[in-house]
């Protein structure tokens, strides 16, 4: 009878543990969805749900928790789409956090926390959440090396002054920027700064037409990698026209190139993907585009990686 009775409080008690456990995830559920309506909605309307959820994460004071949800932001600031407020919604997510995170968290933890983030630490360093210091120049230089970009040239007018004379003649020379209100304003935005790819962004089809009846463009060249660039996936990357307008879902840009014998190429998915773009993925299935690899294993892991969870979905079914 007692063996019976220890069993019963033993399985009442797994499955309390059980319904808590589901509890908790439809909690974060909840706060996932709100955080991407939130980000993903281009009005400047707040989101009262989302914020009540802020609040009350913020005052649970859980550490772990804390680093777990800023990789997430971290995450979505570097993969997600970026609408015209993406980044301001990012930046009053961390405005909300600010006294937190710099009484909670070193300078040291806030950067092995945001450093895929440039705009992220960008942020923390503008409104004096982190503050620089040879540490914090160190681990950028380090990050520089391990990752073979110029990560610390991002940084460089916030860091000259721990750098050697040599290490700001040559990050000068690499620059090639005189002016540091303009290098700053072209860091702010965090993408490529040529005119082509502000032409393709914004998938201006009369002016791009315009630079190539002009013999200006030529649509088999590539675009050159940019120091401002801060889309994860596009990174000290070399790549074609094409590639470019997909990662943007610049479908007019897109439909002149096909016109024009300009053929879309497997990896074309993972930049579509990106681009958070239903039309451009319809475009590749009409055009029977493969997958890379022949498999859609790699789309759904990106769509999954950019948080463009209709598009997995999508790629699932």
């Amino acid at each position: 009878m007692v063996k019976k009775q220890n069993f019963k409080k033993f399985y009442l008690g797994q499955i309390d543990l059980i319904m808590k456990y589901f509890e908790y995830l439809n909690e974060k559920k909840e706060f996932y969805d709100d955080l991407l309506e939130f980000i993903e909605d281009d009005s400047d309307s707040e989101n009262n749900s989302l914020y009540n959820q802020l609040n009350y994460f913020k005052k649970k004071e859980n550490q772990q928790e804390a680093i777990l949800f800023f990789r997430l932001l971290a995450q979505l600031s570097n993969d997600h789409h970026r609408q015209p407020n993406f980044y301001k919604k990012i930046e009053q997510i961390l405005q909300f956090f600010s006294t937190y995170i710099k009484q909670t968290f070193s300078n040291f933890t806030q950067f092995k926390i945001f450093k895929k983030s440039k705009l992220i630490i960008l942020f923390l360093i503008e409104h004096d959440i982190m503050i620089v210091d040879k540490k914090i120049v160190k681990l950028m230089i380090d990050r520089s090396l391990k990752t073979n970009t110029k990560y610390h040239h991002f940084f460089y007018p916030e860091i000259k002054q721990y750098l050697e004379s040599q290490d700001i003649n040559k990050i000068e020379e690499e620059i090639q920027e005189k002016d540091m209100n303009e290098f700053k304003r072209l860091r702010k935005i965090g993408e490529n700064e040529s005119f082509l790819c502000n032409l393709i962004r914004n998938d201006l089809i009369v002016d791009f037409i315009s630079l190539y009846s002009r013999n200006v463009l030529i649509l088999q060249s590539t675009i050159i990698p940019s120091l401002y660039e801060t889309n994860s996936f596009l990174v000290n990357k070399e790549i074609s026209i094409m590639e470019y307008a997909c990662f943007f879902g610049s479908v007019q840009i897109i439909r002149f190139l096909l016109l024009n014998n300009i053929q879309f190429q497997p990896q074309d998915w993972l930049f579509a993907i990106h681009s958070n773009n239903a039309e451009l993925i319809h475009i590749l299935e009409e055009n029977h585009v493969m997958p890379p690899y022949g498999t859609f294993n790699v789309c759904f892991d990106e769509a999954i990686k950019c948080h463009h969870n209709e598009i997995a979905h999508y790629i699932k079914d």
